[in-house]
């Protein structure tokens, strides 16, 4: 025993018994393989990298390894370096950056190393808790500050990590900085995910409102956690210099400037320097020297101008040769007030006010009396009222941080204002009275004083209309200063007859003459043109101003009715003359006067006024007769001259009762009346129509105004749209022709015709159509369809723009039922009637020849209705059947799956399913084959197979197939008979059996208990060596194929392997590791295999061992020499024999060897399959099974061993306990279970019947 090993240590062992003669020896293959963990329990990290290493000590590397987290696997990056033949190194590292965040890969990690024999060994576990803290921050931050300005500033840092920091304490230096008003720490987290693990992104803010010098310095946030693992990070440094006096702007009226600049930091300043936009100053400031953090320069000009503007700064130099600056710009400005003119100041003179400026002005702003003039730096306006006051000028300086409010001097400095006074002129000549005879010239003259500076304009305004200015022609007087104007009217008429004075505007002061008289003797008033009805009055009028009352005459210059004109005369005496008035009235008017003109004549003389005509109004179009559709709408219209009197009264009538009757403009009757051009109509609407109305209409047009009016003509209301429809045909019979005519009262023939079947406009049917008597005729001719029956048909037409659609039923049409032609038959057809009307017909068909059969017994007859020409189903097949096969196979096909390849393998399956025992096999109760439990079928065992089939195909199954076939085929004894027999349906549901037996396929179909079971263990039914090897490597590496064709499902070797009772084991024991949390020390896992051999020898003979590794697949079938192991059957009781036996354990720290007796292994190995391995001995998931069907089997190696006669007494004895065992188990192991789904049966009647070929 030992308490530890190293790999190095492993190696064979043995313990060699003497007994006279005899030597019995027992070689133990130790196997130490050893894991240990560079580092256990927790591992802080708190740097930006970090690895664990894994030492893993083995004569045979691992053939792979996990590393877990928790209970997860993962598949990092290793780095792998073999430090000895014996020892390995795995190293898992982290290094983490922006790419990746700890935290990230947080989590319990442990390393699991698997090796080619199936064992394993795990680590050690170590738990990672990684933080880190890092600012994204890369420069210096500097910031200047002033009493003006406030400057905020952030500083910040991140930290990543599982666990949430209890705080954050940010130090300027090594001083905490304490959280105030101004000084305050932000914080946000968010969870991330990784594929190891959830952790923590949390931010942290410093953020500092109102800084000052003294917040200048080096920051260091640090993360707090109670476990007092943190973590800190610094920040790059921030220099705050604080300034004072040099801030905003200054706006300089008088030229003098004076700058004070202080600056206050923790850094320290070896200078100031001052600028004027870029340009240094050399002199004009002195400065301090630096002290106690603070330096001060002083910055004086004098007799500055607008030259001198710009932006000063001034710059602190630190003695980094960083610089910091402060600035203020600096603008210089003047403002003066002016006039143009020198006082005194006349009314409607023009003054000028200027405001000047030098320097940047937002704006300037010219008052008077203290409010805005609207003018800026120019003010020109005339001298009245409104003008005179106290004017003076102010404006907005411009600078950056604002503008400076000034108001400006006079031009001689002692004054910010100017006084403005006016005074008012008057007429010098007034115009006087005039009067003339008509077509005569008159002027009249109006003279005012000329004033300097004023802008004058002399203007003339008949009866005081003071919207109706009339210009004179003005001159100016030199000598007088004088402004004369004279207004002169030519070829006076009684429209210049008027009081007239002139208007003198000094801007906007003004002066008026008196007023003077205009008088004219002449005809004031001419007869103009007017209207009148036809049948109805007219009047004219003349007035005539003179000295003296005069008669007047009514004269026509053309052709025109003077003998139903009256003329009536009417006088009045004004200031200005004698009015003598005469209105002629025209009674009865007729067309004649409408004829030449009139004009009125003085009696006795020749003086004639202006002529004027006189229009007749009449009715120009009278109403016309109107079609309408029942429903619709009718109009009527009547046109008249257009007329010039606004007031008028439309009345339409209609003729009912023997009476004219008023309609009311409403819903029902609704009335237009137009002007257009040079005419005026009316027309009525009559909506919806009814039948019953009113057909007799006019219209009635009167004139208020005149008393007087005019009436139309009566017209007809006519009806439209009346329609028949009428639908003809001899027969009602598809293909058939069929007439349909259709009449529509209507006044002209419609402009569109169209024919309708079923809804739908049929543009292909050709029609004729004609017009008498007001009534339009449409007929077609067309053949009758099958999808006409029942349909509307009828004609649609636009009548008064209206369309009209007249429709009726068409009629139920005859269809002809299609003719039966079937094989092997006979077909009679009978004519059903209905009130002696042929409705439809019968079909019968009688099925003629032997072995012809219908199809379905219930389709003899059928029945065709001609109103739909269908029949009412199908007429019944008849078919030639060949008799039925009495041979019924049954298929079973593993898809995929390459068994029975071998002649052995194929007895081996044969014999199970071939087997006369109750319950398994073709024969047994577990599939059940009908016809055989009834004894209606004789089992052909020997034409049952077991093959590998390569694209097979399967009868009635499409597709070629791949996989192993397993067939079984019985004889059928009874009666078959006839389709439709109770002999045939017999036969038919024992087919129909054999179709479904894949559904009662299990694994105990595979189950025999029968004389079969007693077979050699290495051997199945009918296999000889070279069937054993290539078994045996066929069923390690053979999979199912992936396909569902028709019902075949996937299948996977190990599944049928184990139904056949090829059963593999793997023991194994728990495992354990510590949880400590401290370096681990290198942890011993051995894992011990025990050979026990008994041997008969001489001492000096040394027994040899040989065994095959369960885990190497391969090397069974390239290493192993089958001639070297027979079967038991070769074994005679007087031959050697050598049992090899494996035993596997594993615990961590410890060192165990364990033996196990060769009747308990085979006990094990034949275990039955559903409970072939305990509870306590469960293979762990995480450890590859090995599938090896020879692992455990009974291998003898032939040696000359003598024996003594006690000795082989005594391995007879044993020989024959072991020979029992392995009969026993042997059964087992050859038992074959096969799944249900894994199984597809065929029934040779059911694909025949597929064909229709039964």
């Amino acid at each position: 025993s030992a308490e530890s090993m190293s790999a190095e240590e492993g190696g064979d062992y043995v313990c060699v018994f003497t007994v006279g003669d005899v030597t019995v020896s027992s070689t133990t293959e130790v196997i130490v393989r050893t894991i240990s963990i560079s580092q256990s329990g927790v591992l802080y990290v708190l740097d930006d990298t970090w690895s664990v290493s894994v030492t893993v000590g083995s004569e045979d590397p691992p053939s792979y390894y996990y590393i877990y987290v928790g209970e997860d696997r993962k598949y990092p990056t290793v780095d792998i370096e073999e430090t000895s033949s014996t020892e390995t190194v795995y190293t898992f590292s982290r290094t983490y950056s922006s790419r990746r965040d700890a935290g990230s890969d947080d989590g319990v990690y442990s390393f699991v190393a698997f090796f080619d024999d199936g064992q394993s060994l795990t680590s050690e576990t170590v738990e990672i808790i990684a933080r880190r803290a890092y600012t994204t921050e890369t420069r210096e931050l500097q910031l200047l500050v002033s009493e003006s300005d406030t400057v905020s500033f952030t500083r910040s840092c991140e930290y990543t990590g599982v666990e949430q920091p209890e705080s954050v304490d940010w130090y300027l230096g090594d001083t905490a900085v304490e959280y105030d008003d101004t000084h305050e720490e932000q914080r946000t987290s968010r969870t991330l995910s990784s594929t190891i693990s959830d952790y923590l992104e949390v931010t942290s803010n410093l953020v500092i409102t109102s800084a000052s010098w003294t917040d200048g310095g080096v920051y260091s946030c640090k993360f707090i956690f109670s476990d007092d693992q943190n973590v800190e990070a610094y920040v790059p440094e921030t220099t705050i210099a604080e300034s004072s006096g040099v801030t905003g702007c200054q706006t300089i009226f008088d030229g003098s400037l004076v700058i004070t600049c202080t600056y206050n930091t923790n850094a320290n300043i070896s200078a100031i320097e001052w600028y004027n936009w870029r340009t240094e100053l050399e002199d004009g400031f002195e400065t301090t020297d630096f002290a106690d953090n603070t330096i001060q320069s002083v910055l004086t000009l004098t007799d500055a101008t607008n030259s001198d503007n710009g932006r000063y700064y001034c710059q602190a130099v630190l003695d980094d040769g960083e610089t910091v600056r402060s600035q203020m710009d600096v603008k210089f400005a003047t403002l003066t007030i002016y006039t143009t003119s020198d006082p005194p100041y006349y009314g409607g003179s023009s003054v000028i006010i200027r405001c000047q400026s030098t320097g940047s002005f937002a704006s300037t702003t010219i008052l008077r009396n203290g409010e805005d003039t609207g003018e800026s730096s120019r003010y020109t306006f005339t001298i009245d009222d409104s003008t005179e006051g106290n004017y003076s000028c102010t404006g907005y300086a411009t600078n950056t941080c604002g503008n400076t409010e000034t108001t400006a001097l006079n031009s001689y400095g002692n004054a910010s204002s100017i006084e403005i006074a006016m005074e008012i002129p008057d007429v010098i000549t007034h115009p006087e009275d005039v009067t003339a005879s008509a077509g005569d010239s008159v002027t009249l003259t109006c003279v005012v004083p000329y004033i300097s500076g004023a802008s004058a304009g002399i203007k003339w305004y008949k009866d005081n209309d003071m919207d109706d200015q009339l210009w004179g022609r003005t001159s100016y007087d030199n000598d007088e200063e004088t402004l004369t104007s004279i207004l002169r009217r030519n070829s006076l008429s009684f429209e210049d007859v008027g009081d007239y004075k002139c208007v003198c505007d000094y801007g906007s002061v003004s002066i008026e003459s008196n007023s003077a008289t205009l008088a004219i003797v002449d005809y004031q008033t001419s007869p103009e043109d007017t209207d009148g009805l036809l049948g109805g009055s007219a009047a004219l009028t003349c007035v005539f101003a003179g000295t003296e009352e005069v008669t007047l005459t009514v004269q026509n210059s053309g052709d025109g009715d003077v003998s139903n004109a009256a003329v009536e005369m009417t006088y009045e005496t004004l200031v200005t003359g004698v009015f003598s008035t005469g209105v002629i009235t025209f009674t009865g008017l007729t067309t004649d006067n409408a004829e030449g003109s009139y004009y009125c004549q003085i009696d006795g003389t020749t003086l004639n006024s202006e002529e004027a005509s006189i229009n007749i109004i009449s009715i120009t179009e009278q109403p016309e007769d109107s079609w309408a559709v029942v429903g619709n709408t009718a109009a009527f219209t009547v046109r008249t001259d257009r007329f010039p009197w606004e007031e008028y009264t439309v009345t339409w009538q209609k003729y009912e009762n023997d009476a004219w009757a008023d309609v009311e403009d409403g819903d029902k009757y609704r009335i237009t009346s137009v002007s257009a051009g040079q005419e005026w109509y009316t027309y009525i609407n009559i909506r919806e129509v009814e039948s019953d109305e009113a057909t007799v209409w006019r219209m009635t047009l009167t004139f208020p105004d005149l008393g007087e009016s005019l009436v139309s003509d009566s017209a007809s209301l006519q009806f439209a749209g009346v329609t028949t429809v009428e639908l003809n045909s001899d027969d009602y019979f598809v293909g058939s022709t069929f007439t349909l005519t259709c009449t529509v009262t209507t006044s002209s023939m419609p402009n569109s015709v169209k024919i309708l079947m079923g809804g739908r406009v049929q543009r292909t049917w050709d029609y004729t159509a004609t017009l008498e008597d007001n009534v339009a005729t449409l007929v077609t001719t067309q053949t009758i369809r099958s999808d006409y029956s029942g349909k509307e048909i009828g004609c649609r037409v636009n009548v008064n723009r209206e369309n009209i659609e007249a429709t009726t039923t068409f009629f139920d049409t005859f269809q002809n039922c299609r003719d039966w032609t079937k094989a092997n038959s006979e077909i009679t057809e009978t004519e059903i009637m209905e009130d002696g009307i042929a409705t439809g017909k019968d079909a019968t068909i009688v099925c003629v020849g032997d072995n012809v059969y219908a199809s379905d017994d219930t389709s003899m007859t059928v029945t065709c209705s001609y109103s739909t020409g269908n029949w009412d189903g199908t007429l019944s097949d008849c078919y030639y059947v060949e008799p039925p096969s009495r041979v019924l196979t049954a298929y079973i096909l593993y898809s995929g799956y390459s068994y029975c390849t071998t002649d052995g393998q194929s007895l081996v399956v044969t014999g199970i399913t071939n087997s006369d025992d109750s319950q398994c096999g073709w024969r047994g109760s577990v599939i059940d084959i009908a016809c055989h439990a009834d004894d209606a079928c004789d089992f052909l065992a020997d034409e049952s197979i077991c093959d590998y089939v390569t694209n097979y195909k399967i009868p009635g199954v499409a597709g070629l197939k791949t996989g192993m076939l397993i067939t079984g085929v019985f004889n059928y004894t009874g009666e078959i008979g006839v389709l439709g027999s109770d002999s045939f349906t017999t036969y038919k549901a024992y087919s129909d059996d054999i179709g479904t037996a894949s559904s009662r396929v299990t694994g105990s179909f595979f189950n025999c208990v029968d004389s079969r079971r007693k077979r050699s263990l290495n051997t199945y039914y009918g296999e000889n060596e070279q069937d054993v090897n290539k078994r045996q490597a066929r069923s390690v590496d053979t999979y199912g194929q992936n396909f569902n064709d028709d019902g075949l499902v996937n299948y996977n070797s190990n599944d049928l392997d184990e139904a056949l009772g090829i059963h593999y084991y793997t023991f194994a024991t728990d495992e354990s590791s510590s949880g400590s949390t401290k370096e681990s020390t290198p942890t011993s896992t051995t894992i011990t295999t025990v050979q026990s051999t008994t041997v008969s020898t001489t001492p000096s003979e040394k027994p040899s061992t040989e065994y095959v590794t369960p885990t190497d697949k391969s090397s069974t079938e390239d290493s192993i020499d089958t001639t070297k192991y027979p079967t038991t059957e070769q074994i005679s009781t007087t031959e050697q024999i050598v049992t090899t036996e494996k035993i596997y354990t594993t615990e961590q720290s410890t060192t165990e060897s364990t033996s196990t007796s060769y009747s308990s292994v085979v006990e094990d190995i034949f275990k039955e399959t559903d409970t072939d391995i305990d509870e306590d001995n469960q293979r762990p998931e995480d450890v590859p099974e090995f599938n090896h069907p020879n692992a455990y089997e009974p291998r003898y190696e032939p040696e000359g061993l003598q024996l003594n006669a006690f000795l082989l007494l005594a391995l007879t004895g044993i020989m024959t306990l072991l020979a029992v065992i392995i009969i026993v188990k042997l059964a087992k192991y050859v038992r074959n279970r096969l799944s249900e789904e894994d199984a597809y049966t065929y029934s040779p009647l059911a694909t025949n019947r597929l064909n229709n070929q039964i």
